[in-house]
């Protein structure tokens, strides 16, 4: 069969052709249009590729400043989540069964809490200090000083002490974050609340909007 492919200058096919795909007579290889058929590529006729979003995974780290005020403003409820999500990511990384569900509801046994806190905290320790990281905190303190305001709050009935839990918790924190800097260092660090963030803390605002009305319509 004789190739209708256009000769160079030394007998050869060129190769800058491609036949079309309609009738099968050489065109340019970047056309856009037969020239003999008129009949447009077919790629022209393909709806454009819809955008690509990279998925991006963020470190385990947590600005200091996000628990603060995530805590504060869920009146102390956002610690439960932290305190699960320490398991859950401690555990992940360490291999090691932790269980972080039942240690999570373990913190609303009394006595058990003490403990549980204690633990978490001296694990986080010590697994920075493997990691020859210096740590800041002393666990037996920081869980003294969490429960010792607990006490207060309530035994004075002044539930704003309660909100001071999170203090000897920031420390914990600012280890966490330099522990997980050096264990997932191609991972960025979330700046800005998450859905799921925004959403309790706007739940923990309305919380005390309707608790101080209803003070003051009483």
């Amino acid at each position: 069969m004789v190739s209708m492919q256009p000769l160079d200058r030394d007998g050869t096919a060129s190769a800058q052709t491609k036949p079309c795909p309609y009738c099968g007579r050489p065109i340019l290889a970047k056309a856009l249009q037969c020239q003999h058929c008129k009949r447009w590529m077919p790629e022209l006729m393909r709806p454009p590729s819809p955008p690509r979003f990279e998925h991006r995974e963020f470190s385990h780290a947590q600005p200091t400043a996000h628990l603060l005020i995530l805590s504060i403003l869920t009146l102390g409820l956002y610690e439960f989540y932290w305190f699960h999500r320490n398991w859950r990511q401690l555990a992940e990384h360490s291999q090691q069964p932790l269980h972080p569900g039942w240690r999570t509801l373990g913190l609303l046994v009394p006595g058990l809490n003490i403990f549980l806190v204690y633990d978490q905290l001296r694990t986080i320790a010590e697994a920075a200090g493997r990691a020859g990281i210096a740590v800041t905190y002393s666990p037996g303190i920081a869980t003294a000083v969490f429960f010792l305001l607990a006490f207060v709050s309530n035994l004075t009935m002044i539930w704003a002490l309660s909100l001071l839990t999170v203090l000897p918790l920031l420390p914990v924190q600012e280890t966490l974050n330099r522990f997980w800097v050096l264990q997932q260092p191609d991972r960025p660090l979330r700046r800005e609340f998450s859905a799921g963030e925004l959403a309790a803390m706007a739940a923990g605002i309305t919380l005390v909007a309707a608790a101080v009305i209803g003070y003051l319509a009483g």
